[in-house]
């Protein structure tokens, strides 16, 4: 049995990335309409993708680093390490 992976071909996936991140032309968007109704495994595929797409991401935020790279500084400060 082939990997799901190897079932489409990178254009397709190069299409399905377009559309995550709203770099699609209405071409693009029509095309992969197309692709995903007359296919239920890709259609599945795609909905997996979209909702991972969707998740917030997994790590600290940029502000969260920030915040804890000035404590960190002003904790050296404050120990005359820095």
């Amino acid at each position: 049995m082939k990997l799901i992976a190897e079932l489409y071909s990178t254009e397709v996936y190069a299409l399905i990335s377009r559309c995550l991140l709203q770099e699609a032309s209405p071409q693009d968007q029509a095309s992969l309409k197309e692709l995903l109704d007359a296919d239920m495994v890709l259609k599945e595929q795609f909905e997996q993708l979209k909702q991972i797409h969707a998740r917030p991401p997994q790590g600290p935020s940029d502000e969260q680093i920030d915040q804890k790279f000035n404590r960190l500084t002003r904790r050296l400060e404050d120990e005359g390490l820095l």
